[in-house]
């Protein structure tokens, strides 16, 4: 009951059912409920952009995800979490380290999707510390495996921010293939947020060619 009442942001009754589970799973010392108790409640508060407050809980979270190993998925997915929480409150340091932690254990659980999904982020940090080429090594490696699982939000989303990466590096013949293909997918697969943002890549990749007609 607690997650149906987050989807519909309805913040209040959520934390009284999740508190009263963690109560109980503390009882029955149920690790991996703990953990997923503490994540919900962190997610919950990472929403309302109470970021301190959410670093706490995923914090606790993963501690007790560690203790037990069972749900190394769900693991790292608190990892990325906790390296998005970072991020957010600017310390980018501590955002790529748990990214690249949570990396490494979907490497190690074959888990294709997590993997891309992490080396995206850590591309984002790379290109906002302004190691653009890097950013770029990392957003192509996610890029290859969203290819290889066709997951075409995350294609799209790869090339929509390759985009970005090489019109920052003027080279906008690259930038302008890669936004236009986010464009092409985005149209597909409905992503009409996403679209905004690859207009905007495509019309500055445009600009560095000095052709202002889109």
């Amino acid at each position: 009951k607690g997650i149906i009442f987050y989807h519909l942001s309805q913040y209040i009754e959520p934390l009284g059912f999740l508190n009263k589970a963690l109560i109980i799973d503390r009882k029955l010392r149920n690790y991996d409920g703990i953990g997923g108790d503490l994540g919900t409640i962190g997610l919950i508060h990472m929403t309302q952009s109470k970021f301190p407050v959410a670093l706490k809980y995923y914090l606790e979270s993963l501690s007790n995800f560690e203790k037990t190993k069972k749900n190394q998925v769900v693991e790292a997915l608190t990892l990325v979490n906790i390296g998005t929480v970072y991020n957010e409150m600017g310390n980018p340091s501590q955002a790529m380290a748990n990214y690249q932690k949570s990396y490494q254990l979907f490497k190690k659980i074959n888990h294709f999707s997590g993997q891309s999904s992490t080396l995206t982020n850590i591309g984002i940090i790379h290109f906002k510390n302004k190691n653009i080429k890097e950013g770029i090594k990392y957003t192509t490696l996610s890029l290859k495996i969203a290819d290889s699982l066709k997951d075409l939000r995350s294609i799209a989303r790869d090339n929509g921010n390759l985009s970005a990466y090489y019109t920052e590096l003027s080279m906008p013949d690259l930038a302008l293939v890669y936004g236009l293909k986010a464009i092409e997918i985005n149209k597909k697969i409905g992503g009409k947020k996403s679209l905004g943002i690859n207009y905007q890549n495509v019309s500055s990749a445009y600009l560095k060619k000095n052709n202002f007609e889109l």
